[in-house]
């Protein structure tokens, strides 16, 4: 009797055994792969400060289907680190002649780029004019567009 007790005990308070994959991400991040599938980040590193040279964007204002306006962006970047990189983020503001901030972007882009090459324009950021809603992206970047003052600043 004493025997089945002590087995019976032992069967319900022995943790379960789980098996977990440790793994290192290519920013540098360390995290935990586990049998079920999840996963959980062992050490959030935070993500390092790299100097990329800032290029002239790519900021063009095509018309699009039936005559529709809309604005294309994305920040063009030189790669000047010694090392591909295999993404980067940005924050981008677009000032007016004025000195005001008229719309404020964040955002990034997962491409690789190898030493000494700049990104690309193939993939970007599109504001469509929605004509029954004002004071959208798209109408703020078309008068800066339009006016030919304007500044844009990318860090």
């Amino acid at each position: 009797m004493r025997l089945k007790t002590i087995i019976a005990a032992s069967i319900i308070f022995l943790p379960s055994v789980t098996y977990t994959e440790t793994v290192e991400l290519t920013d540098g991040r360390v995290g935990e792969l586990r049998e079920d599938g999840t996963f959980e980040l062992v050490n959030d590193a935070p993500q390092l400060a790299i100097n990329l040279e800032v290029l002239q964007p790519f900021f063009e204002p095509p018309a699009g289907e039936y005559n529709k306006n809309s604005i294309r962006f994305v920040p063009i970047v030189r790669n000047r680190t010694g090392k591909e990189i295999v993404g980067f983020q940005f924050s981008t503001s677009f000032i007016s002649a004025f000195a005001d901030e008229v719309f404020s972007l964040s955002g990034d882009s997962s491409k690789r780029i190898a030493d000494g090459s700049q990104s690309s324009a193939r993939t970007f950021y599109f504001f469509e004019d929605n004509q029954f809603m004002s004071g959208q992206a798209c109408d703020k970047l078309k008068i800066l567009e339009a006016s030919g003052t304007e500044e844009i600043v990318t860090e």
